[in-house]
């Protein structure tokens, strides 16, 4: 619904002259159907055969690749983008210290 809205919104202002494209006769419709397009068809691709996957997949194997998740991605990060984790351990915060009573016969002491 999200996306429905987005695209009724803008395609409204753009009638009613509120909303100036940029780049407006840059995007032709060879343009969308040579760039755009591919792109929004292999997203849906994507999106359909990794559902249809999981209907065919064991409970085990989905539980496996979920567990395995953060070490691909670490090893993904590792080699793209060559940051390496950090295994160091925080120092553990300070405790707190409570101040300490009044001395009895003081303004505060009950008498």
């Amino acid at each position: 619904m999200g996306l429905v809205f987005a695209a009724i919104t803008t395609h409204t202002m753009k009638a009613l002259g509120h909303l100036t494209l940029e780049y407006e006769d840059h995007v032709t419709q060879k343009f969308w159907l040579s760039k755009c397009l591919p792109v929004g068809i292999c997203h849906a691709a994507t999106l359909a055969f990794g559902n249809a996957q999981y209907m065919h997949s064991g409970m085990a194997l989905i539980q496996f690749m979920k567990s395995f998740t953060p070490c691909i991605t670490a090893i993904v990060t590792f080699f793209l983008l060559n940051r390496r984790e950090s295994y160091a351990v925080p120092a553990p915060p300070e405790p707190r210290r409570c101040p300490a009573p009044p001395p009895p016969g003081s303004c505060g002491a009950a008498a």
